[in-house]
C-alpha cells in the first residue's frame, strides 16, 4: 500500500471558515444593491437634463434640481429603488410643464 504521508489540513478548515463568513455577509444582495444605485445615478442624469428649466420663472431651475433618488428596498426576491421629484405643484409653470405645456 502507498504511503501518503502526513497532511495538515488547517489550510483547509481556514479557507471553509472564510466561505461561511462570506456567504452570511449576503455579497450578492449588495452588489446588486450598489448596481441599482448606479443605474439609478444615470437614469437621474438623463432626467434631469430633459427637465425643463422654466424661463421666466421666479426661479427657474427648481424643478430640475428637485429630482431625488430613494433608497433601494427589497421585497422578497425583488429590490425597488424610486426616483421622484418633490418640486411643489403650487406654481403654475409646474403644473403646465406635467402637461407637456
Amino acid at each position: 500500500m502507498a504511503k501518503w504521508g502526513k497532511v495538515d489540513f488547517g489550510a483547509f478548515k481556514d479557507f471553509a471558515k472564510t466561505f461561511e463568513n462570506v456567504v452570511g455577509q449576503d455579497i450578492i444582495g449588495k452588489f446588486i444593491e450598489d448596481f441599482l444605485l448606479e443605474m439609478a445615478m444615470r437614469a437621474l442624469r438623463k432626467v434631469k437634463k430633459r427637465t425643463p428649466v422654466g424661463k421666466g420663472t421666479p426661479h427657474p431651475g427648481n424643478l430640475r434640481k428637485a429630482w431625488k433618488i430613494g433608497k433601494v428596498e427589497r421585497r422578497g426576491n425583488e429590490y425597488y429603488i424610486e426616483i421622484y421629484n418633490d418640486a411643489s405643484y403650487n406654481n403654475e409653470q409646474y403644473a403646465l410643464t406635467e402637461w407637456g405645456i
